[in-house]
């Protein structure tokens, strides 16, 4: 159901700025050791990301928009597309 209602009314503004924030913040703590440092430019550079992804994925992150947060949402949390599964024993 909430999926539904943002794929309907889209994120809100708050919503959008706190979670870029929050995804900033957590990347930039992530790399404060500087073994995880290398051994994420080292991953990166294999998967063909270059080793300056971990300098640009705060600008990256700034510049998805609203806009394509919200037609992302709405074309994948369609209703239609939805499977409910029921597990229990």
């Amino acid at each position: 159901i909430e999926l539904q209602k943002v794929a309907e009314s889209g994120l809100d503004n708050g919503l959008v700025r706190r979670a870029k924030e929050y995804l900033i913040g957590s990347h930039l703590t992530e790399y404060e050791l500087s073994e995880s440092l290398v051994m994420t430019k080292a991953l990166m550079a294999l998967y063909g990301q270059g080793f300056q992804f971990v300098e640009n994925y705060p600008g990256q992150v700034e510049n998805v928009s609203q806009d394509q947060l919200n037609a992302l949402a709405k074309k994948l949390f369609n209703p239609d597309n939805f499977h409910i599964v029921r597990v229990h024993s």
